[in-house]
Formats: C-alpha cells, structure tokens, sequence
C-alpha cells in the first residue's frame, strides 16, 4: 500500500479503515509548525539545507 504525500488528502475508503482500526487525524496549522520548528531550522540549516529547501518546496 502507497503511503499519501505530505500534506495530500487520504482517500475516504482508506480513512475510513484507518479510522475503524482506530486511528485519529488532527487539523494541522503549517504556519504555526513551521514557527515552532524555527530554532531547529536555524541550528541545523547550514549542513542540511538543500534538503530542507526540497521538502519545503513540496506541495
């Protein structure tokens, strides 16, 4: 089974069975996570920012 894209919506056939197996889902702020992250960002930026400007860039 395919995991989702960060940030894709699950289809509901598959939320559904996650739902029943137990699992719940929360709303998420992006704008907010990204502030909290901020002083990880900026202690390890220089040596992985290539790969953090990647994942940023995925929509």
């Amino acid at each position: 089974m395919k995991s989702a894209s960060c940030g894709q919506p699950i289809p509901n056939s598959r939320s559904r069975k996650m739902k029943a197996g137990g699992v719940t889902f929360q709303p998420t702020d992006r704008d907010y996570f990204v502030k909290a992250t901020q002083p990880v960002h900026d202690q390890f930026g220089g040596k992985y920012q290539d790969l953090m400007t990647r994942i940023a860039d995925v929509k």
